[in-house]
């Protein structure tokens, strides 16, 4: 069944929001103010899917998509928004979800930092299937776990061109291949190890663990980070969610003690590598694990599921001079916000940055700090 609907706004996933009989309707493939014809594609009683078809009257924001494979390949679902159009449509994610979960306007002088729309990935997870008796590689499809074959993808960072074919033509290679490259090399194979410089620091790491895919955007996040923090340094920082020590080793050179905890125990021996001998290596889940005194600093930035109910309660008994919350989901971030603040948090700074041109995702850069009677 079509039916024309106007899209009010973007919601988090980047589909449109309109509404039909007073019910919600997410529309993929639609634009805030744009008219569109859409296919009902099922839903619940207070809310519909659907998919636009026909656009009746295009968004500004609303350009052809430069890969011909945009639509078909499940990496990319906003190249048909231009570059200032996805920051605005972020930045109504985020505004939207200031007003529903903590019932206040949006910062005015809140901004989505953006980075090159293209050639900005570093990491990636390439798929083979067979096709005519070879291997074909590529990226499952969107909404499907069908493989899309690809001879060049126009996200990736330049260090991987050709990395499809290389792929495809491994021996014994996996259904499922990692990938990661940078100017430091290219690095293809599960558990492969790998290298990024991230503000004049090292990092090794294998292709299998977790690594931000747009290392440029990274350091530009840190960068802010550090110089919006008014704790220049101390006696301890905490770095809860370490990875393979991204923040710890940043820190190092600034405070007496530096801490770094996660709970993938693969992440500890390049967690230790990428530290000097003196920082403190743990394994173990970040709501488990107590600090041994009074943090100067600590540095939250965990996965997309947040953070555990229990640790805003934890970090608040810490009390820090200041905390840092950096976030993949912009969702969980504001759950998670309402809970600091209930706890003694103030958040001082707020920024966007966009890690993943031509797709929905934005990370979220925070800086809080305690109430005076907290």
């Amino acid at each position: 069944m079509s039916v024309e609907l106007r899209v009010e706004k973007a919601v988090a996933g980047g589909d449109g929001l309109a509404r039909l009989d007073g019910r919600v309707v997410f529309v993929e493939g639609a634009l805030p103010g744009e008219l569109v014809r859409a296919e009902l594609a099922g839903g619940k009683r207070d809310w519909l899917k659907a998919r636009a078809v026909e656009i009746l009257e295009p968004s500004p924001f609303r350009v052809a998509p430069a890969c011909p494979l945009a639509g078909r390949c499940g990496g990319c679902s906003l190249q048909h928004c231009s570059a200032a159009g996805q920051l605005a449509l972020k930045r109504g994610i985020v505004e939207d979800l200031f007003r529903r979960q903590l019932k206040r306007e949006l910062p005015a002088e809140f901004d989505v930092e953006g980075g090159e729309p293209f050639g900005y990935r570093n990491r990636a997870r390439v798929h083979l299937f067979r096709r005519d008796g070879r291997n074909v590689a590529g990226f499952l499809g969107r909404g499907t776990h069908r493989v899309v074959g690809i001879g060049e993808c126009p996200v990736l960072h330049a260090s991987l061109k050709g990395v499809f074919a290389e792929v495809a033509a491994l021996k014994g290679a996996s259904p499922e291949t990692d990938v990661f490259g940078s100017d430091a090399g290219r690095f293809v194979g599960n558990g492969v190890p790998a290298v990024a410089a991230v503000r004049g620091r090292e990092y090794r790491f294998d292709t299998s663990l977790f690594f931000q895919s747009n290392v440029a955007m990274l350091e530009r996040l840190v960068d802010w980070l550090f110089s919006r923090s008014e704790v220049r340094g101390g006696n301890l920082a905490i770095d809860l969610f370490s990875g393979v020590g991204l923040f710890a080793a940043q820190l190092e050179g600034s405070f007496d003690r530096v801490v770094a905890v996660e709970r993938e125990p693969g992440a500890l021996r390049w967690m230790r590598e990428n530290l000097s001998p003196r920082a403190e290596a743990w394994t173990g889940a970040a709501e488990e694990w107590e600090s041994p005194e009074r943090p100067d600093l600590v540095v939250v930035d965990p996965p997309r599921e947040g953070l555990a109910p229990s640790l805003p309660a934890t970090l608040a008994r810490w009390s820090p001079r200041e905390l840092w919350y950096v976030s993949c989901d912009p969702a969980t971030w504001a759950r998670d916000a309402a809970r600091l603040e209930s706890e003694g948090f103030v958040p001082k700074e707020l920024r966007g940055f966009d890690f993943y041109p031509q797709t929905p995702h934005l990370e979220l850069a925070s800086i809080w700090t305690r109430r005076r009677d907290g």
